[in-house]
């Protein structure tokens, strides 16, 4: 994971520099991938809600997830900032596995195509329930990759990648 310290206003701090470090390894324990992670710490503005105030920004696969909090101190804002991001994290893994629960052979997800890379040989689905699924042209039935239009309606099947869900077989409807 690839993991961006931003200080703003402030210099930047060895120790609280550790203490991220050790927060966004908690963060990592998971099942989920994170591919990049950046936090930036600032002295806040408005100092009625806190004089820290620290962001969160998590790329997961098909995702980024955001957290904001502020602090009285800087060790404030940090756990705070976690803790609403592990929630998040949290919601991000039950919807990825309520999208990924095997469902019976003859009910498949549903959803559009949102982004084609032909050149890269990809492209990501939009599910019903609005979740990005990664698929390769190998994965595409009933018709040939390269004649796929973003917009075009499909219906896919899924399994757990090695950087998250993708659909294992995609059928044009």
């Amino acid at each position: 994971m690839d993991i961006k310290i931003e200080w703003q206003h402030s210099k930047p701090s060895p120790y609280w520099n550790e203490v991220i470090q050790d927060q966004f390894n908690r963060l990592k324990q998971g099942r989920q991938k994170i591919t990049h992670a950046r936090i930036t710490l600032r002295k806040s503005q408005h100092h009625l809600n806190g004089s820290e105030e620290a962001t969160v920004v998590l790329a997961v696969p098909g995702k980024t997830l955001t957290a904001n909090k502020t602090g009285e101190t800087i060790g404030d804002a940090i756990n705070e900032v976690f803790s609403a991001i592990g929630q998040e994290l949290q919601r991000y893994r039950g919807k990825k596995e309520q999208i990924g629960q095997k469902l019976p052979a003859e009910s498949h997800p549903h959803g559009v195509i949102a982004r084609l890379f032909k050149e890269s040989n990809y492209g990501f689905i939009q599910s019903d329930g609005h979740e990005d699924i990664y698929f390769h042209r190998n994965s595409v039935h009933g018709m040939a990759f390269d004649e796929l239009e973003e917009g075009r309606r499909v219906e896919f099947e899924v399994e757990e990648g090695e950087e998250g869900l993708q659909a294992s077989r995609v059928t044009i409807k």
